[in-house]
């Protein structure tokens, strides 16, 4: 009788809970996103950087990234395009872009030297530049995914130097 009772007890509590209880906001699972929306003026004005807009860009959204990373999402000749910008003291892969690249070789961007790095995903291309702005201690990412769009190109069109070649 006794087991019977504290069974009985269990039970209830436990469809009281599975029926009616719910955790407080505060315990609730998740993340924040580290994605805020943004535009040119709050990112040059929180991190002190920006882009350019290539011509012929559409659907241009931008977004800071952890309080430190600025990125701007467009489309380019049918292309996914996404460039981003952080200050890191050496180069350093910022892209967020995880494969096996195919091929890899080296260029500049004025007086930043790079990497552009091709791949293939699902029969669409992949490329991704990176260059590191070494005076101000910039790294920039270009990535681009499907479509027709020149990365080289692109990534020239969006760089804007913080500080004029002398």
């Amino acid at each position: 009788m006794k087991n019977t009772v504290l069974v009985i007890i269990a039970l209830a509590l436990c469809a009281s809970c599975v029926f009616g209880c719910q955790a407080p906001a505060s315990q609730e699972a998740g993340l924040p996103n580290p994605m805020v929306e943004s535009n040119p003026e709050e990112i040059l004005q929180k991190l002190g950087v920006e882009f350019l807009v290539p011509e012929g860009a559409e659907d241009v959204r931008y977004f800071i990234i952890s309080g430190k990373m600025a990125e701007m999402q467009f489309r380019l000749d049918g292309s996914d395009c996404n460039a981003r910008i952080q200050p890191e003291p050496e180069f350093t892969d910022i892209s967020g872009m995880y494969y096996d690249w195919n091929q890899t070789e080296n260029f500049s961007i004025g007086a930043c030297e790079g990497k552009r790095m091709i791949a293939s995903e699902g029969g669409k291309p992949v490329s991704c530049c990176l260059w590191y702005d070494t005076v101000p201690g910039l790294m920039y990412s270009l990535s681009v995914v499907g479509g027709s769009a020149d990365i080289l190109s692109a990534a020239i069109s969006v760089y804007s130097p913080m500080q004029t070649e002398s």
